[in-house]
Protein backbone atom coordinates (compact mmCIF):
# COMPACT_ATOMS: atom_id res chain seq x y z
CA UNK A 1 0.00 0.00 0.00
CA UNK A 2 2.53 2.82 1.15
CA UNK A 3 4.61 2.49 -2.12
CA UNK A 4 2.52 0.94 -4.58
CA UNK A 5 -0.87 2.86 -4.51
CA UNK A 6 1.48 6.49 -4.84
CA UNK A 7 2.93 5.08 -7.45
CA UNK A 8 -0.38 3.92 -9.30
CA UNK A 9 -1.68 7.60 -8.79
CA UNK A 10 0.80 9.17 -10.49
CA UNK A 11 0.80 6.30 -13.48
CA UNK A 12 -3.15 6.65 -13.33
CA UNK A 13 -2.12 10.72 -13.95
CA UNK A 14 -0.18 10.29 -16.76
CA UNK A 15 -2.82 8.07 -18.65
CA UNK A 16 -5.11 10.42 -18.10
CA UNK A 17 -3.59 13.68 -18.57
CA UNK A 18 -3.35 12.09 -22.21
CA UNK A 19 -6.78 12.58 -23.04
CA UNK A 20 -8.04 15.24 -20.27
CA UNK A 21 -7.55 18.89 -20.30
CA UNK A 22 -8.56 19.20 -16.78
CA UNK A 23 -7.14 16.96 -14.53
CA UNK A 24 -6.93 17.19 -10.78
CA UNK A 25 -5.53 15.25 -8.40
CA UNK A 26 -6.42 15.25 -4.35
CA UNK A 27 -3.82 14.58 -1.76
CA UNK A 28 -4.86 14.05 1.69
CA UNK A 29 -3.35 17.24 3.07
CA UNK A 30 -4.46 19.55 5.44
CA UNK A 31 -6.09 22.31 3.17
CA UNK A 32 -4.23 25.20 5.59
CA UNK A 33 -1.18 23.52 3.59
CA UNK A 34 -2.40 24.11 0.06
CA UNK A 35 0.26 27.36 -0.40
CA UNK A 36 2.87 25.71 0.14
CA UNK A 37 2.04 22.84 -2.40
CA UNK A 38 1.40 25.57 -4.65
CA UNK A 39 4.34 26.75 -4.37
CA UNK A 40 6.39 23.73 -5.12
CA UNK A 41 4.28 22.94 -8.02
CA UNK A 42 5.99 25.93 -9.25
CA UNK A 43 9.53 26.07 -8.10
CA UNK A 44 10.14 22.48 -7.16
CA UNK A 45 11.73 22.64 -3.49
CA UNK A 46 10.47 19.98 -1.49
CA UNK A 47 12.52 20.70 1.42
CA UNK A 48 10.37 23.36 2.74
CA UNK A 49 7.52 21.17 2.16
CA UNK A 50 9.69 18.43 4.58
CA UNK A 51 9.34 21.14 7.10
CA UNK A 52 5.50 21.18 7.58
CA UNK A 53 4.24 19.56 10.22
CA UNK A 54 2.41 17.04 8.02
CA UNK A 55 5.42 15.78 6.65
CA UNK A 56 6.93 14.96 10.23
CA UNK A 57 4.64 11.82 10.80
CA UNK A 58 6.07 8.27 10.37
CA UNK A 59 3.76 6.63 8.27
CA UNK A 60 2.47 6.18 4.38
CA UNK A 61 2.18 10.16 4.14
CA UNK A 62 5.73 11.11 4.45
CA UNK A 63 6.42 7.65 2.54
CA UNK A 64 9.30 8.11 -0.08
CA UNK A 65 6.64 7.28 -2.45
CA UNK A 66 4.90 10.41 -1.74
CA UNK A 67 7.36 12.11 -2.02
CA UNK A 68 7.88 10.52 -5.18
CA UNK A 69 4.30 10.90 -6.22
CA UNK A 70 4.38 14.79 -5.46
CA UNK A 71 7.67 15.20 -7.24
CA UNK A 72 6.45 13.41 -10.50
CA UNK A 73 2.94 15.42 -10.43
CA UNK A 74 5.10 18.75 -10.18
CA UNK A 75 6.43 17.33 -13.74
CA UNK A 76 3.44 17.07 -15.56
CA UNK A 77 1.88 19.91 -17.69
CA UNK A 78 -1.72 21.30 -16.21
CA UNK A 79 -2.12 19.39 -13.01
CA UNK A 80 -3.70 20.65 -10.45
CA UNK A 81 -2.88 19.27 -7.49
CA UNK A 82 -5.24 20.28 -4.31
CA UNK A 83 -5.32 19.82 -0.22
CA UNK A 84 -8.73 18.53 1.08
CA UNK A 85 -7.84 17.31 4.43
CA UNK A 86 -9.44 19.39 7.37
CA UNK A 87 -7.68 22.39 8.42
CA UNK A 88 -4.85 21.47 11.30
CA UNK A 89 -6.34 24.50 13.57
CA UNK A 90 -9.85 22.67 13.32
CA UNK A 91 -10.87 21.63 16.80
CA UNK A 92 -11.00 17.20 17.06
CA UNK A 93 -14.73 17.88 17.30
CA UNK A 94 -15.57 18.29 13.79
CA UNK A 95 -16.91 15.94 11.06
CA UNK A 96 -13.63 15.12 9.61
CA UNK A 97 -14.49 13.45 6.55
CA UNK A 98 -17.28 15.26 6.17
CA UNK A 99 -15.27 18.43 6.10
CA UNK A 100 -12.89 16.76 3.26
CA UNK A 101 -15.61 16.10 1.35
CA UNK A 102 -16.53 19.62 1.41
CA UNK A 103 -13.07 21.08 0.66
CA UNK A 104 -13.04 18.47 -2.35
CA UNK A 105 -16.46 19.95 -3.35
CA UNK A 106 -15.88 24.08 -2.68
CA UNK A 107 -12.50 23.11 -5.28
CA UNK A 108 -14.13 20.85 -7.91
CA UNK A 109 -14.11 23.26 -10.81
CA UNK A 110 -14.55 20.22 -13.92
CA UNK A 111 -12.58 17.92 -15.58
CA UNK A 112 -11.44 14.79 -13.67
CA UNK A 113 -10.16 14.33 -10.16
CA UNK A 114 -8.04 11.93 -9.00
CA UNK A 115 -8.16 11.29 -5.17
CA UNK A 116 -5.98 9.97 -2.69
CA UNK A 117 -7.29 9.61 0.66
CA UNK A 118 -6.63 6.58 3.35
CA UNK A 119 -8.60 3.43 3.64
CA UNK A 120 -10.20 4.10 7.28
CA UNK A 121 -11.96 7.47 5.33
CA UNK A 122 -12.82 5.27 1.98
CA UNK A 123 -14.73 2.73 3.68
CA UNK A 124 -17.37 5.00 6.27
CA UNK A 125 -20.74 3.75 5.13
CA UNK A 126 -22.10 7.25 5.23
CA UNK A 127 -20.91 11.35 5.51
CA UNK A 128 -20.87 14.15 2.98
CA UNK A 129 -18.26 12.55 0.82
CA UNK A 130 -20.49 9.18 0.10
CA UNK A 131 -23.55 11.06 -0.38
CA UNK A 132 -22.62 14.09 -2.26
CA UNK A 133 -19.30 13.16 -4.34
CA UNK A 134 -18.37 9.82 -4.62
CA UNK A 135 -19.69 6.28 -5.09
CA UNK A 136 -17.37 4.23 -2.57
CA UNK A 137 -16.68 0.37 -2.96
CA UNK A 138 -15.40 -1.54 -0.37
CA UNK A 139 -11.30 -2.01 0.06
CA UNK A 140 -10.26 0.27 -2.63
CA UNK A 141 -7.50 3.26 -1.32
CA UNK A 142 -7.87 4.98 -4.56
CA UNK A 143 -10.81 6.29 -6.09
CA UNK A 144 -10.66 8.04 -9.58
CA UNK A 145 -13.98 10.03 -10.12
CA UNK A 146 -15.94 12.93 -12.03
CA UNK A 147 -18.32 15.40 -10.58
CA UNK A 148 -21.23 15.92 -12.30
CA UNK A 149 -23.29 17.66 -10.09
CA UNK A 150 -24.60 15.60 -7.95
CA UNK A 151 -23.85 12.60 -9.85
CA UNK A 152 -20.61 10.39 -10.04
CA UNK A 153 -18.72 7.75 -10.98
CA UNK A 154 -15.29 5.84 -10.13
CA UNK A 155 -13.74 2.28 -11.52
CA UNK A 156 -11.51 -0.18 -10.08
CA UNK A 157 -8.29 1.08 -12.26
CA UNK A 158 -6.53 -2.38 -13.20
CA UNK A 159 -2.52 -2.71 -14.29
Amino acid sequence: GTTEVPLFVLQLTKQLKKTQNKLTVGLEIPINYQKEIDEFMKNGDFEKLKKLDHFKYPDGRTSIAMEQLIKGLRELSNIRVICFDIDTNLSSGVNRDSLMGVNLSNVYNGGQMIILTGNLHANLKEGYILKHIFCWRDNMELYAGRLQGKRCWNERWKS
